[in-house]
């Protein structure tokens, strides 16, 4: 038995108050600034709909330690804000009310622990809306403050966990975007007495070759590989892809015009509008026509994994709506050392790309384990009997 229950048990073994917002906070709505009104000087974050600040204003309307629902738009979506801040018309302030035994942040949790079940509420007007009466008369369980404050105690520790793990995270990324620049632009003085720099004085003492990504990689035109359906499930075995940051749009039942990538076969998507990529070792399908798929030229002794790696370096990022890849993106030189640099490059950034990207066993997994931990004992503490 946890502390929780412990104080459950010994403070309320009949069950737990359950009240509407409206007896024990106060629900405002905020006020409306434009973006014209914004300036990037500005000492307060005003907030709308989202996690992050839409801009900063000079005053603020809400003190720290606010909990925001949104409610138009986003609508339901509930944050909290640690510092003086202004409230945009589109969320809601909730406050407790003086006098009130509700501390400020167990509200937030137990908001947040019933967010998807606010959102539901919403109209399903275009944009989504939730009306005052909705979120005025939402119940929460109110257990006496010493359990609120027990609970705010544990959950506050799993999220202290969780941004330690996202402030590692980002560190790594930085790290890795600069040994990716690092290591690839051959330029640059030694890291030191590595086996990399022995390669390089002993293959390429005068330097790296350049050839053109035309040279090094075929493509091919994705229309026989395309989707005929949307009707996505992940039910389904088959994922459909894009280039861009969605990446897996779905799954799909269509058997027919399966790319039969593997990963003893690995291709390159290549976005070809906005010259966005990924690296796909398994089979798929694609949405758009607007991409090439990228392999190896049979006849280029070289690793495909080490040019996945040297476009990430490629600085270009296109000004018009046209296909890239034949008229430009295939014309860059890029470094191409020996087959053996290659590879010693190729294990370096691997190991950097496992550790900030693999969903199954870098940061990324254990963020994601620390989260549905984290929600799972959210719940666990937030669930109580209603007292008759």
């Amino acid at each position: 038995m946890n502390q929780v229950e412990k104080l459950i048990a010994e403070m309320c073994p009949r069950g737990v108050k359950f009240t509407a917002l409206r007896e024990v906070a106060l629900v405002g709505r905020g006020q409306r600034v434009t973006k014209r009104q914004l300036n990037r000087e500005s000492e307060f974050p005003v907030y709308s709909g989202g996690v992050t600040p839409m801009g900063y204003f000079g005053e603020s309307n809400q003190p720290a330690n606010t909990v925001t629902v949104v409610k138009y738009g986003t609508a339901g979506f509930v944050n909290y804000i640690e510092e003086k801040f202004w409230a945009n018309d589109v969320c809601y302030s909730v406050k407790p009310q003086d006098g009130k035994e509700l501390v400020n942040k167990y509200l937030f949790y137990a908001l947040k622990n019933k967010q998807g079940l606010i959102q539901s509420l919403a109209t399903d007007a275009i944009p989504a809306h939730l009306p005052t009466a909705i979120i005025n008369n939402f119940r929460i369980p109110l257990p006496p403050l010493e359990i609120q404050h027990e609970i705010v105690r544990k959950l506050d520790n799993f999220t202290e966990l969780e941004a330690e793990l996202e402030a590692e995270l980002e560190a790594r990324r930085r790290q890795y975007r600069y040994y990716l620049g690092r290591l690839l632009s051959f330029q640059l003085p030694p890291l030191g007495p590595s086996r990399l720099d022995i390669l390089l004085t002993q293959l390429c003492p005068d330097g790296v070759e350049r050839m053109e990504l035309a040279k090094i990689l075929d493509y091919e035109q994705p229309g026989k590989y395309r989707v005929k359906s949307v009707e996505y499930d992940d039910r389904y075995t088959t994922p459909v892809l894009t280039a861009g940051k969605s990446f897996i749009l779905g799954h799909t039942r269509e058997t027919n015009g399966i790319y039969s990538a593997s990963s003893k076969q690995p291709v390159i998507i290549f976005d070809d509008f906005t010259t966005a990529f990924k690296w796909v070792d398994f089979p798929f399908k694609v949405k758009s026509s607007a991409m090439k798929i990228l392999t190896q030229k049979a006849a280029a002794r070289l690793s495909f994994r080490y040019i996945y790696y040297v476009m990430k370096t490629i600085p270009y990022r296109p000004q018009d709506h046209a296909r890239q890849w034949i008229r430009t993106y295939s014309k860059f030189l890029v470094p191409v050392p020996p087959l053996e640099v290659q590879h010693e490059i190729v294990d370096i950034l691997n190991r950097f790309d496992a550790l900030v990207n693999d969903l199954s066993d870098g940061l990324p997994a254990e963020i994601n384990a620390r989260r549905k931990q984290y929600e799972y004992y959210r719940d666990r503490l937030l669930t109580f009997k209603e007292a008759k």
